[in-house]
């Protein structure tokens, strides 16, 4: 069977990314090549901002995706942060609810980030 998910609209959250010139956005989690194909879903909600995401953006894995999804699968921890700061990430979309219990609680607790806007368990964060 073929399984279908209703599409209610891509969260407002996303509407708080800023459309400016260097806007860089990851989205977590960051799945490894043999979960690819959820990002699918960080590709639709970026058509709300059309910025640039880590995450990518056709489903071609570059050499570089499997370098970046080594070093940000870390995340919240300090080897994932300095990874997107190396490739100028200013902007963390972080899914909550698909999240390890307190992560969410642990990003709270960072001086380097900024919340910037939330639905739901979708949190967006500026990195300073």
């Amino acid at each position: 069977p073929l399984g279908l998910v209703r599409f209610d609209g891509i969260p407002p959250v996303y509407r708080s990314v800023p459309r400016t010139p260097g806007t860089l956005v990851v989205e977590y989690p960051f799945f490894g090549s043999r979960s690819v194909q959820f990002h699918a879903h960080y590709m639709l909600n970026s058509t709300e901002h059309w910025q640039p995401i880590v995450n990518g953006y056709s489903g071609f894995q570059p050499p570089s995706f499997y370098g970046n999804a080594a070093g940000l699968q870390t995340f919240p921890g300090d080897e994932a942060f300095t990874r997107m700061r190396q490739l100028g990430v200013t902007h963390i979309v972080v899914n909550g609810g698909q999240m390890p219990d307190g992560t969410l609680e642990t990003l709270a607790t960072r001086t380097d980030l900024e919340q910037l806007d939330a639905f739901g368990a979708i949190v967006l964060f500026r990195i300073r």
